[in-house]
């Protein structure tokens, strides 16, 4: 079957399972949530000394590289003895790798972007949180671009400051609760949407916000069986998650991956693309805290 016909079948599905009388219900198939256009941050790099580009993705660990970036490179790749990953097709030699000026030797997992995003992908690979996990920088989703700082600028300081997780392979920072408790807040720039709540969270707060229409949008997960995410949300007037409260943002069941990694009772968020372009961000990664100032 035609993976374009898949949203008409599910979108019947949907409506008919989770709208509620006088309560509307729109379909959002926007192309530009299987597209790197406007909605990811293109990191320009070098392999071997030839040009690549890669997105900047907070919800990855590593950097990978896809097929087809590493057969233009004429990088031979090896299969890896376990693959985690069901898209993961190879390893590749040892490779230098120069960002920014700097150069390092590194191995890249080799993926195949199948499906819709085979299409649309127009990026050589992924560049994983760990590859900035020892950085200061900005990060400045409306302008799509990260900026490297030397140290944290004074005017960041008087923004929110949160800890990051410690010992943690993504982005994931720590919120205070009002209830005394902490919650955990993964931040995933690859991912194209606003505020993503747990299940257990959406089913609540869509029912404590019946004023705003619902919608069903897809997008692209390659960890997915069909490549095709569909999500249910909203835009919300304003969200809290602790003392950090948002406005004017899409707020839906979230379709990180991280819905099967964190545990149930610290787990409180995804933020993608569409929540970092309501906030100014700066992550001091060295010292473990991000700055944050709501837009």
């Amino acid at each position: 079957m035609n993976w374009k016909s898949l949203p008409v079948l599910f979108f019947i599905v949907v409506i008919a399972g989770c709208s509620t009388p006088n309560r509307e219900v729109r379909i959002s198939d926007a192309p530009s949530a299987l597209s790197t256009r406007g909605n990811r941050i293109l990191i320009p790099a070098k392999i071997n000394g030839h040009p690549v580009r890669f997105i900047f993705d907070t919800g990855a660990d590593i950097a990978y590289l896809t097929v087809e970036a590493a057969q233009r490179l004429g990088l031979p790749t090896t299969r890896p003895l376990s693959a985690t990953n069901s898209w993961m097709v190879g390893l590749t030699p040892p490779c230098a790798l120069t960002i920014s000026g700097d150069t390092h030797q590194q191995r890249f997992p080799v993926i195949e972007m199948g499906g819709p995003m085979g299409t649309h992908f127009l990026a050589d690979g992924f560049l994983g949180w760990l590859c900035y996990s020892k950085s200061i920088f900005r990060i400045d989703a409306t302008n799509l671009s990260v900026t490297a700082y030397n140290k944290v600028p004074d005017e960041v300081k008087t923004w929110m400051k949160f800890r990051l997780k410690p010992l943690s392979s993504k982005f994931i920072f720590e919120v205070p609760l009002p209830n005394g408790s902490v919650g955990d807040v993964f931040v995933d720039s690859g991912a194209p949407e606003g505020v993503g709540l747990y299940p257990e969270k959406w089913a609540g707060w869509k029912a404590e916000h019946p004023q705003y229409p619902l919608f069903v949008s897809r997008t692209y997960m390659p960890y997915q069986r069909t490549g095709v995410v569909f999500q249910e949300g909203m835009i919300a007037d304003k969200i809290s998650l602790g003392p950090l409260e948002l406005t004017k943002v899409q707020v839906g069941e979230t379709t990180s991956i991280s819905n099967q990694q964190y545990s149930a009772p610290r787990r409180l968020a995804t933020m993608g693309m569409m929540a970092l372009k309501r906030m100014d961000v700066v992550v001091d990664a060295k010292h473990g805290f991000v700055y944050i100032r709501p837009r």
